[in-house]
C-alpha cells in the first residue's frame, strides 16, 4: 500500500515531465531551435496542473498522517528540498528564461538547469525514502 502513495500518477508525471523538458531546453540539450521563453510558455499550464493537483494531494496525505510525517526525517527533507526548488523555480529560473536569448550565458543557463534537476530529483528521491523508510 505504501508504494501505491508513490506511484506515477498523471499530475505527478506532468509536473515532473514539464521541470525535465524545460531545464534540459534551458541546458541546450533539446528543443535547441526553440527559445526557452516559448518552451516555458508552452509547458507552464501543464507545470501549473501538476502543481497543483500535487499541493491538493500533498495536503491531504499530510492532515490524514501529520504525527508520523512531522516527525519524520526525510519528509522533512523532502519538504525543505520541495521549498528550496520551488523557490529557485519561480524566482531565478523565471528571471534567466525571461532575458532576452543574448544576454543569457549558455554555461549559467547548464549551470542553472543542473542545480535545479538536483533539487528536483532530491524531492522525488525524500519522498521515496519517507514512504519506504518511515
Amino acid at each position: 500500500m505504501t508504494l501505491l502513495r508513490f506511484s506515477l500518477s498523471p499530475d505527478r508525471f506532468s509536473l515532473f515531465e514539464t521541470m525535465l523538458i524545460g531545464n534540459l531546453r534551458l541546458s541546450g540539450l533539446i528543443l535547441r531551435q526553440t527559445p526557452a521563453a516559448h518552451v516555458a510558455d508552452d509547458l507552464a499550464p501543464w507545470g501549473w496542473a501538476g502543481l497543483s493537483a500535487q499541493f491538493l494531494k500533498g495536503s491531504l496525505l499530510l492532515a490524514a498522517e501529520a504525527a508520523k510525517l512531522c516527525s519524520s526525517g526525510p519528509f522533512r527533507t523532502k519538504i525543505e528540498l520541495l521549498l528550496a526548488a520551488l523557490l529557485f523555480q519561480f524566482v531565478v529560473h523565471r528571471r534567466v528564461i525571461r532575458s532576452s536569448a543574448d544576454d543569457l550565458n549558455p554555461f549559467g543557463a547548464k549551470v542553472l538547469a543542473s542545480i535545479l534537476l538536483t533539487l528536483w530529483v532530491g524531492v522525488i528521491v525524500a519522498g521515496l525514502a519517507t514512504v519506504l523508510f518511515d
